[in-house]
C-alpha cells in the first residue's frame, strides 16, 4: 500500500519533466515552426521558390516610396535596417502603371529631379526634357505610356537610326494617334511607337535621340547641348520635326511655367 502511494506521485513528476523537456527544448521541431513563422518542414530552406524575402518584412522599400509620393530620404524602415536614399534614376527604373496611384505633384518632382540627372549627363535642359515627359505622356498616366514605358511619344521610324546611345530593342506597339498639319488640322492616323522595358530606358533613348539625330550632314537638333533658354530649346526641339502640333513649343513653355520647372535646371 505504502510503495502504490510512493509510485504514483514520483510516475507524475516523470511525466510533468518528460512534457516541459519536449516543449522548450530547442530541437523540438514544433517548437521552432511556432516561434520561426517561416520555419518549414525538413529539408526546406525556409523560403518557397516563389516567395521572396521581402514578403516578411512590413512592406517593400520601393511601395512604400510611391505611396510616400516619392520622398528620396527613405530613414529606418519598421524591419529595423536601415535604408540607404534611393537614387533619383533607379527611383524610374519601374514600369509607368506605378505611376498610375501618384500624384502628379510627386511624379513632377522625381522626374524633375531625375532630368536634373539627366541635363548633367547630356547638357539638355532639366525643364524642357521634365515638360516634354508631362506633355507626351501625360505625367506617365497616359494610355501609351502605361502600355510602353514610352513617355516620350517616340516612334519607331525615325530619321537616321543610328545615333548611339539608344536603349530600344526593336519591339513595337501600334496605336492610334493624332497629328497635325502645317495650318493646325487635326487628324487621326495609326502609328508603330517604341516599346521599352522600363521609364529610365525611355528617358535614355530620347536624350539620345535628341544629341544623335540627324537631318542629311547636321544634327536634326543641332544647338540643344548646352542652351540655357528653355523656350530656345524648345525651338530647337520644334524645328527639329519632334511634333506636329503647331503649338508644341507654348505648349512646353506653358508647363514649364505653371510648375516653375526651372528650378531642375542646373544653371
Amino acid at each position: 500500500m505504502v510503495m502504490k502511494d510512493l509510485i504514483k506521485p514520483v510516475g507524475l513528476m516523470v511525466t510533468i519533466c518528460l512534457i516541459f523537456y519536449i516543449f522548450t527544448t530547442s530541437e523540438n521541431p514544433f517548437m521552432n515552426t511556432v516561434t520561426n513563422p517561416i520555419a518549414r518542414s525538413e529539408g526546406s530552406s525556409g523560403l518557397s521558390q516563389n516567395e521572396s524575402p521581402h514578403n516578411f518584412l512590413s512592406f517593400n522599400l520601393e511601395d512604400e516610396f510611391y505611396r510616400e509620393g516619392g520622398c528620396l530620404d527613405t530613414g529606418e524602415y519598421e524591419d529595423g535596417s536601415d535604408s540607404s536614399a534611393i537614387s533619383v534614376a533607379n527611383a524610374l527604373d519601374i514600369q509607368a502603371s506605378e505611376l498610375l496611384d501618384t500624384d502628379n505633384d510627386d511624379i513632377i518632382s522625381l522626374v524633375g529631379q531625375r532630368m536634373t540627372e539627366e541635363q548633367e549627363r547630356t547638357g539638355i535642359l532639366a525643364s524642357v526634357l521634365t515638360a516634354q515627359f508631362i506633355y507626351e505622356s501625360g505625367y506617365g498616366k497616359e494610355s501609351l505610356a502605361v502600355h510602353t514605358n514610352n513617355c516620350f511619344g517616340m516612334k519607331c521610324d525615325l530619321s537616321d537610326m543610328n545615333w548611339e546611345g539608344g536603349t530600344w530593342d526593336g519591339s513595337r506597339y501600334n496605336t492610334n494617334t493624332m497629328e497635325e498639319t502645317s495650318d493646325g488640322t487635326e487628324y487621326s492616323t495609326t502609328a508603330d511607337f517604341r516599346i521599352y522595358a522600363t521609364i529610365e530606358d525611355s528617358i535614355i533613348d530620347h536624350s539620345a535621340y535628341l544629341l544623335g539625330a540627324m537631318a542629311g550632314s547636321k544634327h536634326r537638333y543641332a544647338g540643344i547641348k548646352g542652351e540655357t533658354d528653355y523656350r530656345t530649346a524648345a525651338s530647337i526641339i520644334k524645328k527639329g520635326g519632334y511634333a506636329t502640333d503647331v503649338s508644341y513649343v507654348e505648349s512646353l513653355c506653358r508647363i514649364i511655367e505653371r510648375y516653375d520647372l526651372t528650378r531642375f535646371d542646373i544653371v
